[in-house]
């Protein structure tokens, strides 16, 4: 059956952390969000750099995140992995420059307002399909 020889090819597996509690394994991938929250200090980086040289920077980084996730041979190095991803993420910071470019002086906040509904929206369709229909 293949789709159990794939279930047994993880990375709990691979670092021997089958026996190691779910909020011990866990705990990795909560260095993700540790990083989007620190990331935050990026959040001017298009608007001083430019959004091409912000694009490559965040592509770069997080290509180094998510091999260091993938590929990493100790838990340690998928935690930076994880960090890495959530802190240069730059998803939001480049959102807010664009709709700063479409939209007009005067409506400006309503767009902010509209992306970061939007941006919120997503979660909650996702967070409602998750407990409901799956």
């Amino acid at each position: 059956d293949r789709s159990k020889e794939e279930f047994i090819d993880n990375w709990y597996v691979k670092l021997d952390r089958v026996c190691n509690s779910m909020i011990e394994n866990n705990s990795a991938v909560s260095y993700q969000f540790i990083g989007f929250g620190i990331g935050i200090i990026f959040f001017f980086f298009p608007s001083i750099y430019g959004r091409r040289k912000s694009m490559i920077f965040a592509l770069v980084t997080n290509h180094i995140g998510c091999i260091l996730t993938l590929f990493g041979d100790s838990l340690s190095l998928r935690c930076i992995g994880f960090f890495i991803q959530g802190l240069f993420h730059f998803k939001m910071s480049l959102s807010f420059t664009y709709i700063g470019e479409l939209f007009p002086e005067q409506n400006k906040t309503l767009g902010y307002a509209l992306l970061t509904a939007f941006d919120s929206s997503t979660f909650l369709w996702v967070n409602l399909y998750l407990k409901y229909v799956d």
